[in-house]
């Protein structure tokens, strides 16, 4: 009786053994899968957010102010002297795009940039300023306000400035591009392209 009581009791105690394993390997795979799922997870999450440098394009990257921006590389860039942002010309349309970022006390973009169109109508420097057009649009991985003003300049020339501005952690980062008013409108996508790839860090 006492052989045979020892002998079931290592049955058991080997059956015991047998399953904590196999749960043990179970548990440990499904650890393992989610583990996998979740690493996987995050690295295309990583891939989608870095923005690939289009073709024929360059990045512009200011880690003083937190953000980076792709243009044609066929534009001259000029970095500003107080390093806020950068200028990119073209002689060839005449277009001037510009990427900066400055702080900001205004509570809302459309606050921000009625600013600046006031300081243009009083300017000395045209005969008349106008806002053709606004609305809301993405800087990028931030929402703002897009406006397209026109300006009349002494002498009757006549220039367009679209601006997208997106306020982030009390700084008003923008884009803007200034070019002939006849011209603005077929260079839009210039632009749009640029916005789409504007990123605050």
């Amino acid at each position: 009786m006492f052989s045979k009581g020892k002998s079931n009791t290592a049955v058991v105690a080997i059956i015991v053994t047998i399953l904590v394993i196999v749960f043990g390997l179970i548990f440990l795979g499904g650890g393992c899968y989610f583990v996998s799922r979740f690493l996987s997870a995050r690295d295309e999450q990583t891939a989608t957010n870095e923005t690939k440098t289009k073709a024929g394009w360059a990045t512009y990257n200011n880690d003083e102010w937190g953000f980076s921006v792709q243009h044609p590389e066929s534009f001259t860039k000029e970095v500003s002297a107080n390093n806020d942002g950068a200028t990119f010309t073209s002689t060839s349309p005449d277009i001037t795009l510009r990427a900066f970022a400055v702080l900001s006390t205004d509570n809302t973009t459309d606050q921000y940039l009625s600013g600046i169109l006031s300081l243009a109508r009083e300017s000395i420097l045209y005969t008349s300023v106008t806002e053709i057009s606004s609305q809301s649009a993405n800087l990028g991985n931030i929402t703002g306000s897009k406006k397209v003003w026109k300006y009349v300049k002494r002498g009757g020339k006549s220039e367009a400035e679209v601006r997208l501005a997106a306020i982030n952690n009390g700084k008003m980062y923008n884009l803007s591009m200034t070019c002939d008013y006849s011209i603005y409108p077929a260079y839009m996508s210039l632009f749009e392209d640029m916005a789409a790839t504007f990123k605050v860090n």
